[in-house]
């Protein structure tokens, strides 16, 4: 189920989470967050957007294994251990299709998320504010909203699932990436139903989503004004949520420090004004 909230302002949006923890109890630390720079864009992973087609969960794999060698030839990464293609497929012909965790070659599938690969992980924050920092950060000032979405895997006790549904897997922290992982509070997601041979194959997160089984995976998307962008950015690098916080390079130094002057400047051209 999914429930969408038009937001006015940062003050209504904090009204809005506090009261959502809230409301979750207990869960509400398994809350999960994504930031996207236009309310307008689904919850598509970077795999759905370039490749466009259903890809079962050999054929990916496949894909990113044929990448494994050049990348260990050029950095000092190395993944001699991973499944092969061929053990993987083994892997998925025996694993129970109600169940994918863990996920083998974790480490090196959300690694290539991390550097740009197409990726059937869709990526999300424990924290609300770093989330609500990526919405903002680079969205354009011609769109009307963007949104956060918050995330919470079966909401009840128990997730019942089923064979004939497409389900949701989180997938958390605990794995060795790149430190942008553990700076962004990174956890992810893989969306899997069986196609008509009953092969397990990726699908988009939205699907499960139309069930109405409030007992089940919940989603919730605040959509945000662009025009508070210079006041939500203000107060997130004051609590050192900004690019550089968040991705520890000399590139992000350098966009958070034209940000912020970017956004002083604007302050002082409407207080003169």
């Amino acid at each position: 189920m999914i429930t969408v909230k038009n937001i006015e302002s940062w003050e209504n949006l904090i009204e809005e989470l506090e009261a959502l923890e809230k409301s979750c109890g207990d869960r509400a630390e398994k809350l999960l967050y994504r930031g996207q720079s236009d309310s307008e864009w689904e919850l598509k992973t970077t795999m759905e957007r370039k490749l466009k087609t259903p890809v079962s969960l050999g054929r990916y794999y496949r894909f990113a294994y044929s990448a494994k060698t050049k990348i260990e030839t050029f950095t000092d990464a190395t993944w001699g251990d991973i499944l092969t293609p061929q053990q993987y497929d083994k892997w998925v012909e025996h694993k129970d299709t109600l169940s994918f965790s863990p996920l083998p070659a974790y480490d090196y599938l959300a690694y290539l998320r991390h550097h740009g690969f197409p990726s059937p992980l869709l990526d999300w924050s424990a924290s609300p504010y770093i989330a609500i920092f990526f919405a903002f950060n680079c969205c354009s000032k011609d769109i009307g909203t963007v949104a956060l979405y918050s995330f919470l895997e079966h909401a009840s006790v128990a997730k019942i699932r089923s064979s004939d549904q497409p389900e949701i897997y989180v997938f958390g922290p605990y794995v060795k990436v790149h430190r942008r992982h553990v700076l962004q509070q990174s956890h992810y997601t893989i969306c899997v139903e069986l196609d008509d041979d009953y092969k397990p194959i990726y699908a988009n997160h939205e699907q499960v989503f139309t069930k109405g089984d409030e007992g089940q995976d919940r989603l919730w998307k605040f959509n945000i004004p662009v025009t508070e962008r210079a006041k939500v950015l203000r107060m997130l690098n004051r609590m050192n949520i900004n690019s550089f916080s968040l991705f520890g390079s000399a590139d992000s130094l350098v966009e958070t420090i034209a940000t912020n002057e970017i956004i002083k400047e604007r302050i002082i051209t409407i207080k003169s004004s």
